[in-house]
């Protein structure tokens, strides 16, 4: 509440706010970078055990699950 009477701008304010903060939680990173553009990104882990079945037979449609259709 201090700081909030203490700062008679709202741009001191901001300021003491900014000061706060980064007292707080330390210093700022650096923002993290773009990745190189890819053609396919890699399966996560899920991904991989959803299609390991698919690919050993891949005529039982392990993961096809048919829903009825409501007019």
């Amino acid at each position: 509440m201090r700081t909030l009477f203490a700062a008679p701008t709202v741009a001191q304010l901001a300021e003491a706010i900014r000061a706060e903060v980064s007292a707080a939680h330390g210093p700022r990173r650096k923002p993290l970078g773009r990745l190189a553009a890819r053609d396919e990104a890699p399966m996560s882990v899920m991904q991989e055990r959803l299609r390991f079945p698919e690919e050993l037979s891949p005529e039982l449609a392990s993961r096809t699950t048919r829903l009825p259709r409501i007019a």
